[in-house]
């Protein structure tokens, strides 16, 4: 306990002293570098400022772009799973577009014809995608389109290739609204520029693309023709590549600017910042003159601060630390209880959100896997198992057998020409008689029994605990039941169906759980010899 006190002092003690030398040398470095700062300096730091505004708006747009992108190729992931319903892909993509909030998502064939739409509401698209818009996404991977309407309520059009067995086999397409883009690009004008008209994106034309304001239209086309951009070899090495540039010139209306311009050619777009000349030097004279009184009350109050911060920080970080060995640990439930309107609160409030979602998205993780696996191991017309998943839960059985000496029966059923049902009613009306079949089978057999769809018109069963004698007693209850069900098709059709069944009991002399199958294969192939609709037992040579 002395220890962990002392150890507690030591780390507290140097977080004060070094908190109390870095505001020390900080300010004092700060008031020095502004005191000496030449007009080449302020100028520097103006472009800087002015480039780092642009880089801004650049990662805001291309950050939402990412989002939706990776939205479309989550939903391509989806549509591509194998072993997934048509119905359950949609709706998995849907909820993937309630999490991105994309509004809709067009499916367009290969040959550019639109096939299909999802969406919660109605929306308006051409037939046909464009030959230059399919050809520039198949060889750019991506291809990004302004979408003509309400500059009020522009949009980015985003067609992403669906790509399968490396072959072009659709296009997605989807919209994304610029108007929130719009709206940030205004603020961050407003707020770090002092002007809402002062941060502008053009596209390889000189057209004003954000913010929506086409009075922004004649300024750009000014400013390009006035030295910035000088002429088509220029422009293209704008949008051809990662470009960055600053430019001084006159503004009309504003007087003397400083001008900024950072390229986007993924989106073949570039972002353009000015500044007024006397708003920076004013801005940053008035810092200066600022920094020397702000230098001698910081250093005279950071004695003080130092202690009081140094011992929040010190306690607020061993909870923060306490916090991520709970989650280590895997308790996702753990909530770190600091109450702070500052850095260290919306820090540790944003470990206690990350906490739900990590325990929410485990929970839909495993809710997921659960429902997949069912898929992988069901048949999705009957209900029943899969071939796969009954060999698996066979095999399981016949080495309980083995090592239990417990009896183990296994009966295959076919239906009798069931070719002739499909040809005569269709195969919806087939797929009725299927579906019946293993309603009957289910109903007789027991809960510890495994039922299987085994093939087209085959079924299998796996009788746990039963001889031969009772697994024939239930094949005979199966094969009158289902020859005795009269079938409707659609009129006044009316038909019947017969089945043979193949069964055999299980030996430990039986070498593997194919030959237990084998021998009921043989014991099915004696029934339908017989004339069809009878119960067939084969047993092992030697064996009565």
């Amino acid at each position: 306990m002395l220890k962990q006190m002392l150890r507690k002092r030591t780390t507290f003690q140097e977080i004060a002293v070094t908190t109390i030398t870095i505001a020390g040398v900080a300010v004092l470095s700060i008031t020095y570098a502004l005191l000496n700062v030449n007009a080449d300096a302020l100028k520097r730091s103006a472009r800087d400022y002015a480039v780092s505004v642009a880089e801004n708006v650049a990662y805001r747009i291309s950050y939402e772009v990412e989002g939706f992108e990776n939205a479309v190729d989550q939903i391509i992931n989806v549509f591509s799973s194998p072993g997934i319903s048509t119905e359950d892909k949609i709706e998995m993509a849907k909820a993937i577009m309630v999490l991105e909030s994309v509004d809709f998502i067009a499916v367009f064939d290969k040959t550019g014809k639109r096939q299909d739409v999802i969406s919660s509401g109605k929306i308006v698209l051409p037939d046909r995608l464009p030959d230059q818009a399919r050809e520039t996404s198949i060889t750019l991977g991506r291809y990004y389109s302004l979408v003509n309407g309400d500059k009020r309520s522009g949009k980015l059009g985003i067609l992403i290739p669906w790509v399968r067995r490396n072959e072009i086999f659709a296009f997605l397409y989807t919209e994304m609204d610029l108007s929130g883009i719009s709206s940030y690009i205004k603020d961050i004008s407003l707020s770090r520029l002092g002007a809402e008209d002062l941060v502008c994106v053009f596209d390889r034309a000189g057209n004003t693309v954000l913010p929506l304001d086409e009075r922004r239209q004649e300024f750009l086309k000014s400013v390009l023709g006035h030295g910035f951009v000088l002429d088509d070899p220029t422009m293209e090495n704008v949008f051809g590549s990662n470009f960055i540039a600053t430019h001084n010139y006159t503004d009309k209306e504003k007087g003397k600017m400083l001008g900024a311009l950072i390229s986007m050619p993924e989106l073949a777009w570039a972002v353009f910042i000015q500044q007024p000349y006397d708003v920076v030097y004013w801005s940053l004279g008035r810092m200066r003159r600022l920094s020397i009184l702000v230098g001698v009350l910081s250093l005279c109050f950071a004695i003080l601060l130092a202690f009081l911060i140094s011992r929040y920080i010190t306690r607020s970080i061993a909870k923060l630390i306490y916090g991520v060995r709970q989650v280590a640990n895997r308790n996702f439930t753990f909530k770190v209880d600091i109450h702070a309107k500052n850095e260290i609160g919306e820090l540790a409030d944003t470990f206690n959100q990350m906490v739900d979602e990590l325990n929410l998205h485990r929970n839909q993780i495993e809710k997921q896997q659960r429902k997949l696996e069912l898929l992988a191991q069901t048949d999705a017309l009957t209900g029943l198992s899969n071939h796969r998943h009954f060999m698996e839960e066979l095999t399981t059985e016949v080495q309980r057998a083995v090592h239990s000496g417990s009896p183990l029966s296994v009966m295959i059923l076919d239906l009798d020409d069931f070719k002739r049902i499909n040809d005569t009613y269709g195969h919806l009306i087939g797929d009725r008689v299927l579906l019946m079949t293993a309603e009957i089978i289910k109903k007789h057999a027991r809960s510890t029994d495994i039922i299987a769809r085994y093939g087209g018109d085959e079924f299998c069963v796996a009788l746990t605990n039963t001889t031969a004698p009772g697994a024939r007693a239930l094949a005979h209850k199966i094969r009158e039941e289902i020859s005795g069900k009269v079938f409707a098709a659609d009129g006044s059709a009316k038909f019947q169906i017969t089945c043979s069944i193949g069964l055999t009991q299980f030996h430990k002399d039986m070498a593997s759980t194919l030959d237990i199958l084998k021998l009921a294969d043989q014991a099915l192939y004696n029934a339908k010899k017989a004339g069809r609709n009878e119960v067939k037992e084969k047993v092992i040579k030697g064996r009565k």
